[in-house]
């Protein structure tokens, strides 16, 4: 599926509704809400099965006057090539992470070119079946009262959301590397350890911000407010996460 995106959004006004809504087919109602993007963009605001279909609408919303490109959310970089941190230390230039499995990876504090925070939402649905039996007027009725009950099965699905803080760092070239609030170890913080790891994944965030002065940080992640005006209505923010930081971190700048 290819995403289509929106960057450097026009102002909110009829005029720019209006042409919107022509080139996606909406109405100017739907549109206003495709424009009404916080900082501007980005923001995905149609998308596309075949490649062809997704440029050939890309040109038409530049034609337009709308910046656009494209996302292949097939393809966005995912955990199984990030770096996930379980210990780090903040050393002079660079933060050492060491992975679940004991590699160890340097991150350059001058090599960061983006901060990403985002809050990750893992949905998760648990079935369980009761069975019980209850009177049956039928079956005692054709038994001649030796049978009295009849056997019922009940089906309840329960959801569950988890909410889990992120903070990606991406390096000029290479694999992003992410600290997970509840999977990575904060011990490495020293004398500023927390009491939870809520206060010390917020404490790192800012640590680590601190000593990438070049690099961009944005957090419109951090809410699912944020994540779903990103997204736009066709993707999800429970399970396109990795979509929406690729989209946030390809928008030019």
């Amino acid at each position: 599926m290819i995403a289509v995106v929106l960057h450097d959004m026009p102002p909110n006004e009829d005029a720019a509704a209006r042409a919107l809504a022509g080139v996606l087919e909406l109405t100017p109602v739907e549109a206003r809400g495709r424009l009404a993007v916080p900082q501007g963009g980005p923001a995905i605001v149609a998308r596309r099965a075949e490649p062809a279909a997704a440029a050939e609408l890309v040109a038409h919303l530049k034609a337009a006057g709308f910046p656009a490109f494209t996302v292949d959310a097939d393809r966005v970089e995912t955990d199984a090539r990030r770096t996930a941190a379980r210990r780090f230390t903040l050393g002079a230039t660079a933060v050492q992470v060491e992975t679940r499995t004991g590699d160890i990876r340097a991150l350059p504090y001058a090599d960061v070119r983006f901060l990403a925070r985002a809050t990750g939402i893992a949905s998760q649905t648990t079935t369980s079946t009761v069975e019980s039996r209850q009177f049956s007027a039928g079956r005692a009725l054709v038994s001649g009262g030796l049978v009295l009950t009849k056997a019922k099965t009940t089906t309840t699905r329960e959801t569950e959301e988890t909410w889990e803080g992120w903070l990606v760092g991406y390096p000029r070239a290479g694999a992003a590397v992410v600290f997970r609030e509840v999977e990575t170890l904060w011990d490495g913080l020293g004398a500023a350890l927390q009491p939870t790891r809520q206060a010390n994944f917020t404490q790192f965030c800012a640590l680590l911000r601190a000593r990438c002065p070049a690099a961009i940080y944005d957090d419109r992640l951090m809410r699912r407010a944020g994540q779903v005006q990103l997204l736009g209505p066709g993707f999800a923010p429970e399970s396109c996460l990795d979509l929406a930081l690729a989209v946030l971190t390809a928008a030019p700048r």
